[in-house]
């Protein structure tokens, strides 16, 4: 008979183990799988930085999170792909900021819209709504407290020649706006989620993609009726740049990452 021998495992191994288990959990939570591409909205040219290619935008995108009793599903999404040579030196930057407007009846019999104000809390960090879109209260939308970049945590699936992200924002309708869907003056709420979308290769700003997503509740029957969302995708612009108060927000929430020019 064979006298087993085990080995007693040094601490370094036993943390690398762990850690390496810890890094396989969190692909399996977080992995991205597409069940439908939807339709392609806009999709331009690329040649920037030695990346050359192309970029693809496409809504009506439904794409599921995580595997098993963890899966998570959503539908009528947004896609921004890159696609081409050198994937592996691009990212993608995303700023957002939400506004919430409520259109109330007048006494005089006419309607006024107003927005409200709140502070906005969600897996990508704490920022206020939007009162004034001249000065949008902009949030780098990254899951990541040291990693600004959206692939770090949300969802995205990269391969050997391409980068791409998906986003299905909520409406936050029923969590900043409760109260008004009780008033019977409210006749409508908006939900206006504005996002710029930038392809970042070798730390070098290649394209902005602007786009909104927006919902719509008006009163009735059992609580009234949530429309959306519904997603307006603008041109790409090329090569695009961060102005001033989202360079100022992304330095305020990551000091320790350069900011790309």
């Amino acid at each position: 008979m064979k006298t087993k021998i085990f080995k007693k495992r040094s601490p370094f191994a036993v943390k690398f183990l762990f850690l390496s288990f810890l890094l396989l959990f969190s692909f399996i939570l977080y992995a991205t799988s597409v069940v439908n591409q939807g339709t392609e909205a806009k999709k331009t040219d690329i040649n920037c930085q030695g990346s050359q290619g192309n970029i693809s935008i496409r809504t009506g995108v439904h794409y599921t999170e995580g595997a098993g009793e963890r899966i998570a599903n959503y539908r009528n999404g947004v896609s921004l792909g890159y696609n081409g040579t050198q994937s592996a030196n691009c990212r993608w930057l995303q700023f957002i900021y939400r506004q919430i407007l409520v259109t109330r009846r007048t006494d005089g019999g006419g309607e006024t819209t107003r927005p409200k104000s709140g502070r906005v809390r969600t897996t990508g960090g704490s920022y206020q709504l939007t009162t004034n879109p001249t000065q949008p209260n902009y949030n780098v939308d990254s899951g990541s407290s040291t990693n600004p970049y959206y692939e770090a945590r949300f969802s995205s699936i990269r391969t050997g020649n391409s980068t791409t992200i998906y986003d299905r924002p909520g409406s936050g309708i029923n969590s900043f706006a409760a109260a008004e869907k009780r008033d019977p003056k409210v006749t409508k709420i908006e939900s206006i989620i504005t996002f710029d979308t930038f392809l970042v290769c070798n730390n070098k700003i290649c394209a902005k993609v602007s786009w909104t997503i927006t919902y719509t509740w008006t009163p009735g029957a059992g609580g009234g009726t949530e429309t959306g969302p519904t997603p307006n995708i603008s041109d790409p612009v090329k090569p695009g740049s961060l102005n001033q108060r989202q360079t100022d927000r992304f330095k305020a929430l990551y000091p320790n990452s350069t900011v790309p020019s």
